[in-house]
């Protein structure tokens, strides 16, 4: 049998997390200080991969950057739904500016230039963004 936290997102998990611990909740208020800490989190990865850890050591530092990651949306006040709604749009937006076939025969750097001077020519950002508004209208 499932118990609660098994039907919610990591994102509403970790907010929860949060919530139930309000000197969590009123540390975690600062997104530079959360940042610092999600630093920290990424140079343990580092070490933790360099060292040659464990693979299981190495996913849970791996985890720990999601999990400050998540934190700052929290700390930004974003909800869970939207935080899922940036990262899709993100998501999405990568997969224009990247195209699959653009990544094919392993030459990424002059790939990534390539991308990059294609995604300017069809007007970057502002442009994908506003595609993207104007077909959720």
């Amino acid at each position: 049998m499932k118990n609660e936290s098994e039907n919610q997102s990591i994102i509403e998990r970790q907010n929860a997390f949060i919530d139930k611990r309000p000197t969590l909740a009123t540390h975690n208020t600062d997104p530079l200080a959360v940042v610092a800490l999600l630093q920290r989190e990424i140079q343990e990865f580092v070490d933790a991969y360099t060292s040659e850890e464990p693979m299981e050591e190495i996913a849970r530092e791996a985890a720990d950057i999601i999990i400050y990651a998540l934190t700052l949306f929290k700390t930004l006040d974003f909800e869970a739904d939207e935080v899922e709604e940036e990262v899709n749009s993100k998501i999405a937006r990568n997969d224009a500016k990247y195209p699959e076939h653009l990544f094919q025969d392993g030459r990424y750097v002059e790939r990534a230039a390539l991308a990059k001077k294609r995604w300017v020519l069809l007007g970057g950002d502002q442009a994908f963004y506003a595609k993207q508004n104007k077909a959720e209208l």
